[in-house]
């Protein structure tokens, strides 16, 4: 990822960084962007209440699987 998307992302964030940003919001938390089962897990074990499965990134992700494909019916 390069241009204006790579300098708002921060690579660096991890999930206990979530769970401190959870903590301190102190409500309800959801987290979009969710791609694969063992994220939503790991959300839900950070605090988060609710995960919004998405891949939509606009072109920035244009590479990324389908939603269908990581998390089958």
């Amino acid at each position: 990822m390069s241009g204006p998307a790579a300098e708002q992302l921060d690579p660096s964030v991890a999930w206990d960084d979530v769970g401190e940003m959870i903590e301190r919001w102190g409500g309800p938390f959801a987290i979009k962007g969710i791609l694969s089962a063992p994220d939503a897990k790991r959300a839900q074990t950070v605090g988060a209440t609710a995960v919004i499965v998405s891949n939509h990134g606009g072109r920035q992700l244009d590479g990324v699987p389908r939603r269908s494909r990581r998390f089958p019916i």
